[in-house]
């Protein structure tokens, strides 16, 4: 399947200038609208951005000669252009100097971070401001014990230039990256919007009464019900389960008050989470155990300043993490598997591309007749071990995207795999393989770990991990989209590759990988081991 690629990401198309061996395909995460990135191109320090992309940050463009004229965050003026892959871009930083913004390169990467600089930050007697160049999205809740209000402005950094003016109740530092956190400690209840704050450059909300009540008549800012006690939570770390149902398992865990950063979540195999505590203290007494059976064993250690907490799942779970106020909330999706084996479930085995359509080449080699070499061999291992298989092409023809997707669909099959052969045109550098879910589903997220995994252990090409499609389209892709079964896309290798190409035509390659696509199936269901 051809992609231009951005760094990892990978989606560019053909540079038609003079000087395309010198740009490279490139992401922007732009302030808080950072959740799907803008495509764009990067040429030395500068980063293009299309001029048709930039209406989704609210920005105006207009092409005059060989400038832009931009409006932009209330201010008007022009900025170069430059004509990449038959589009007109203009110069993103360029255009963030005149806003007085701030933009830098995520090392070893091709993506753009833009942040809005705050100019003036205040909080006194109740009253939080905070001025900016560019609009940040403000949100703001309470915590108790102690009772506070925290307001975060996601996209904003924190400069050297930053005014701050606070009083003895309030202080300000950099959560994350691209977040300023505010907090102000209050006696009465504070006075916050129970909607969502628009995102803004001049913001300003009040957190407490203008005038406080009388001390006999003040409201206490507690809880109206009392939190469950943690259940046995070791020196430092307080634990318990909020919830625990056959799908569903959530549990708390405390950080540290006042930690200036916020806590890191890996997950090396479908197995097993980690989260690493900033700046906490104390451990987990050997032996302890969650009151839940989805945790089989928790370990921790100490790593400088730091503890860090593995929690081996009881089998292959997806993990949503989160921070709320001084506890993180951590959730494990467990999937229904029915009977827990492979023998009698429908699998759709959807080699990618065919007929007119054939996908990547590189190097003499056509993406299409790879993938139903290899969705061939899936379809063999798959019915060995009792599944019912589907392919939605067994010959070289031409298969629309949404047949593809009705055919898993009305054979109500249990799961949905599409073979693909990614490349970046021309000779490209890139290397690996992908695992690609639809975004939003937890499920099929899973089950593409799994199968990552697996096939990363025999494939001798890079694993380059499991990633959402809403990386590469902004509604991702068609048949992972518009499948209602747990659903992935296998990008195997790159075709304009030499070392991937060479390697995905050996006959070794297009065996061990469907087995491990198998081994991956098995694991997600719970019929088979990770070791």
């Amino acid at each position: 399947m051809k992609r231009i690629f951005l760094g990892l990401v990978p989606w560019m198309g053909l540079l038609t200038t003079a000087n395309a061996a010198q740009v490279r395909s490139a992401d922007v995460l732009y302030t808080h609208l950072n959740s799907v990135p803008q495509r764009a191109y990067r040429l030395g320090e500068e980063c293009f951005v299309p001029i048709d992309e930039v209406s989704s940050w609210g920005w105006q463009a207009s092409v005059q000669n060989d400038q832009a004229q931009v409006e932009a965050e209330g201010q008007s003026f022009t900025v170069a252009t430059r004509n990449i892959a038959g589009k007109v871009t203009i110069a993103l930083r360029q255009a963030l100097d005149k806003l007085h913004a701030q933009s830098e390169w995520i090392p070893e990467t091709e993506t753009l971070e833009v942040f809005s600089l705050i100019d003036a930050l205040s909080s006194r007697k109740g009253v939080v401001t905070a001025k900016s160049p560019l609009t940040v999205k403000p949100k703001a809740y309470i915590l108790t014990s102690p009772n506070r209000v925290v307001i975060d402005l996601e996209g904003a950094r924190l400069g050297p230039k930053t005014t701050e003016d606070f009083d003895v109740y309030s202080r300000a530092f950099q959560y994350k990256r691209n977040v300023v956190r505010v907090v102000v400690d209050t006696t009465f209840l504070p006075v916050v919007p129970s909607t969502p704050i628009a995102p803004t450059n001049d913001f300003t909300l009040e957190v407490n009464p203008p005038v406080a009540p009388p001390a006999a008549t003040a409201t206490p800012l507690t809880s109206t019900t009392p939190p469950p006690p943690p259940i046995n939570p070791g020196p430092g770390i307080p634990m318990s389960v909020e919830i625990d149902t056959g799908t569903e398992t959530q549990f708390t865990v405390g950080l540290k008050s006042g930690s200036p950063h916020s806590p890191e979540y890996q997950k090396p195999d479908p197995s097993t989470l980690i989260l690493i505590l900033p700046s906490s203290v104390g451990v987990v007494p050997y032996g302890f155990r969650l009151n839940t059976d989805a945790v089989a064993k928790i370990e921790s250690r100490v790593d400088g300043a730091n503890i860090v907490l593995t929690y081996h799942l009881s089998r292959p779970m997806g993990a949503t993490v989160w921070v709320d106020g001084d506890t993180i909330k951590v959730q494990l999706l467990k999937p229904e598997v029915g009977n827990g084996r492979l023998a009698g479930k429908v699998v759709v085995v959807d080699p990618g591309h065919g007929g007119h359509d054939s996908g990547a080449k590189g190097y003499g080699v056509c993406e299409k007749d790879l993938t139903l070499a290899i969705g061939r061999e899936l379809a063999k291992d798959l019915a060995a071990e009792g599944a019912t298989v589907i392919m939605t092409r067994q010959t070289d023809v031409f298969i629309p995207l949404t047949t593809r997707a009705d055919i898993a669909n009305s054979n109500h099959a249990d799961f949905f795999i599409s073979c693909h052969i990614n490349s970046t045109g021309g000779e490209g550098s890139q290397s690996g393989g992908i695992t690609f879910h639809h975004f939003g589903k937890g499920v099929s997220r899973l089950m593409g770990e799994c199968i990552q995994a697996e096939v990363a252990r025999v494939s001798g090409v890079p694993n380059l991990g499991v990633w959402s499609d809403g990386k590469i389209y902004r509604s991702g892709f068609s048949v992972l989209r518009n499948t209602k079964m747990p659903s992935v896309l296998l990008e195997l290798g790159f075709i304009n590759h030499p070392r991937d190409v060479k390697r995905l035509c050996q006959t070794d390659f297009q065996k061990v990988v469907p087995a491990a696509v198998v081994k991956g199936l098995k694991v997600y269901l719970g019929d088979a081991s990770t070791k």
